[in-house]
Parts: structure tokens; C-alpha cells; sequence
């Protein structure tokens, strides 16, 4: 018989792990010692640690190895490796599908920061859309529930663009006030709207509407979704002043968010913020 520390020095096991084995019923030591304590194993429990160290390269848990060290027949034996055979499938399915969502991440990033540059700012034409809407004054603290709200509509008319960009319209900053604009008023006036592909049903609270096309300064950036203002308005506001032939528009100010929720990592996500001139 061999001690157990000459044992696991020939098997490659600690001591620890060998005391673990025996009390998970996996390796029980062929001879305990009363008087001292003292464990031994057999030449042939060598063979069992193998199988044991086999399995678990196979991904057997402790107790499934338990039972395939016991005698059972061949045919119980596939039945058991044809059950890890399915289970190992579904976990590499599994593990594929969060190998694409995280891909995908690693592309929208890559694709925001190319697209937001250099914190550009520049004049462009927004194409009227189709929008499933909420307005409401709430205060600032209630946005994201009139988002989640907005969202949760749209997918429940199995509407898949409810994943896509979330626009904001702030009533409050109409005209082109700049004080209107960056006063910090609690409630707002605001709208949150959904970009739709084709018309879905509205009721007393959603509206189903074309936001209308506007000619705009853009300010791409990103921005703290978690701040109850955005602080690059009055650089934006700024920004239209400045110029020579422009003057403010009215309708509302537009916040659209361009990073889904679920790509946010950190405090930051892909912005743009919309100014109506002429």
C-alpha cells in the first residue's frame, strides 16, 4: 500500500484534492489507519484516478462521475455519454450566440467611433419618419420610464425596430430660446419616439405620427444617458450663433440616442443632438 503523500505525488493530485475525492465518494482511500490517522491507497486505485481525471476532461460533473465508476452496463454508459453529447452542444449553441452578441458589440463601437469622429458639428437635412409616440411632462427622472414604455408598446405590435435609435423631443426648447433650452426646468415637455418600419395601431396614449423633416445642426457625440441634461447643447447652441445666414427654427430640440441599451458600457453612448434652423 502507498501513503498519500507518496500517492499523490505518483498520481499528479494533491493531498487536498485526494481528501476531497474521498469525501465526494469518489476515491475512498483502500485503508484508514485507527491508530494514527494515516491513509493508503492501492496500485490499482491509480487506474481510477485517471478515469476520474478523463471524465472530468469530458465535462462530467462530480456526482455523474460517481456513477460512472460504479459497474453499469455499456449500453447505460453510452445512454450517459449520449446525454453529455447533448448537453455539451447546446452550451457550445449557447456559447456561439454570445460569441455574435459580442462581436456585434465590438463592430456597433468600432462603427460609433468612426461615426462620431471628432465631435463634428455640421448642417444636414432629417428625413421625416414614422414614429410611434409618448408625450408627456414628467420630470427629468421619468424619461427612461417613458422610453422603457414607448419600447415595450412598439415590441408587443411585434414592431423589431423597437431596438433601434430612441429619439427625445424637448417642447420646452422650442424657437431656438437658448435660455428656454438650457434652463434646467423640472417637469419637461417631452416626446419619445420610436422609428417604425410600417404603420402599427396607437391609442389614448401612443401616437403613430410622421416627426416631421427638418433642416438641423448636428452635434454627434457621446453623451451620459444618465444625465438630466445634456451638457453639449449650449456648445451646439453656441455653434448656430456663430454662423453668419443662420437662424434658429422652430420645433423642438431632438435627442436621439444611436447606441442601443445594451451596447452601453460604461457611462457613455453615441448621441446626436438636433437643432432646428433656417
Amino acid at each position: 500500500m502507498i501513503k498519500i503523500g507518496e500517492f499523490s505525488k505518483i498520481c499528479g493530485l494533491s493531498v487536498k484534492t485526494l481528501r476531497f475525492y474521498d469525501q465526494a465518494g469518489l476515491l475512498p482511500p483502500a485503508f484508514i489507519d485507527e491508530h494514527s490517522g494515516y491513509r493508503y491507497y492501492t496500485e490499482n486505485q491509480l487506474l481510477t484516478v485517471k478515469r476520474i481525471l478523463s471524465y472530468k476532461e469530458q465535462g462530467f460533473t462530480l456526482d455523474q462521475i460517481k456513477v460512472l465508476l460504479n459497474d453499469i452496463s455499456q449500453h447505460e454508459a453510452m445512454e450517459r455519454l449520449k446525454s453529455k453529447q447533448t448537453e455539451l452542444l447546446q452550451t457550445i449553441q449557447t456559447t456561439m450566440k454570445q460569441l455574435d452578441e459580442v462581436n456585434n458589440s465590438i463592430h456597433r463601437i468600432q462603427h460609433d467611433l468612426q461615426k462620431a469622429g471628432r465631435r463634428q458639428i455640421r448642417l444636414r437635412r432629417v428625413k421625416p419618419q414614422l414614429a410611434a409616440s409618448i408625450r408627456d411632462v414628467v420630470p427629468r427622472s421619468k424619461v427612461c420610464v417613458l422610453i422603457d414604455e414607448i419600447i415595450r408598446y412598439v415590441q408587443n405590435e411585434s414592431e423589431e425596430d423597437a431596438k433601434g435609435s430612441i429619439s427625445i423631443l424637448w417642447h420646452d426648447h422650442r424657437g431656438g430660446n437658448r435660455m428656454d433650452a438650457l434652463v434646467q426646468r423640472d417637469p419637461v415637455d417631452i416626446e419619445v419616439a420610436v422609428p417604425l418600419s410600417r404603420p402599427i395601431s396607437g391609442n389614448d396614449r401612443v401616437q403613430v405620427r410622421q416627426i416631421p423633416g427638418m433642416k438641423a445642426a448636428s452635434f454627434l457625440h457621446f453623451c451620459d444617458p444618465f444625465a438630466h441634461h445634456c451638457p453639449v447643447m449650449e456648445e451646439l447652441f453656441s455653434w448656430v450663433e456663430a454662423r453668419d445666414g443662420i437662424t434658429f427654427g422652430e420645433g423642438a430640440v431632438r435627442e436621439t440616442y444611436l447606441t442601443p441599451d445594451k451596447d452601453i458600457y460604461g457611462r457613455s453612448r453615441l448621441a446626436e443632438l438636433l437643432i432646428p434652423v433656417v
